[in-house]
């Protein structure tokens, strides 16, 4: 029992180390997003399969991570829809993104040392954003 107890607490600490790691992605780049959703669902799929070997002891675990999947599931489809509409398409006129480029950007704040990434984006109409804030505007 204490051994199970272990492996439940193991998960747990897991799924929390996951959403931090979520929340991370979802702020700086939704393909990596979708790429941490697909290993969460693969991940959590064998873990049930496991806990379904011993299914008696594990019931309301397995109903928690079949839960946790479905959630993980139903998020990854929004943020698809979401990287369709918003990433890929002039928000304005909905041309598509011609130019997406990542940079890394360093520097001091408050004495620390700090390496953050910058993101150009760049529509077919013209549209420019860096870091979100319009460089050029859309021309479609």
């Amino acid at each position: 029992m204490a051994d199970k107890n272990a492996d439940v607490h193991r998960l747990e600490v897991q799924l929390q180390d996951k959403q931090t790691q979520l929340d991370s992605y979802i702020q700086r780049n939704p393909e990596s997003l979708m790429k941490l959703l697909a290993e969460s669902i693969e991940k959590t799929s064998r873990e049930i399969a496991e806990l379904r070997a011993d299914e008696a002891d594990n019931e309301l675990l397995i109903q928690q991570k079949e839960n946790q999947l479905h959630r993980v599931q139903v998020q990854m489809t929004e943020i698809a829809d979401s990287i369709q509409v918003t990433t890929l398409d002039c928000p304005t006129c909905g041309l598509p993104l011609i130019n997406r480029k990542f940079h890394p950007v360093d520097g001091y704040l408050a004495g620390h040392r700090i390496e953050l990434e910058s993101e150009y984006v760049e529509y077919q109409c013209g549209l420019a954003l860096k870091d979100g804030v319009v460089v050029s505007p859309c021309r479609g």
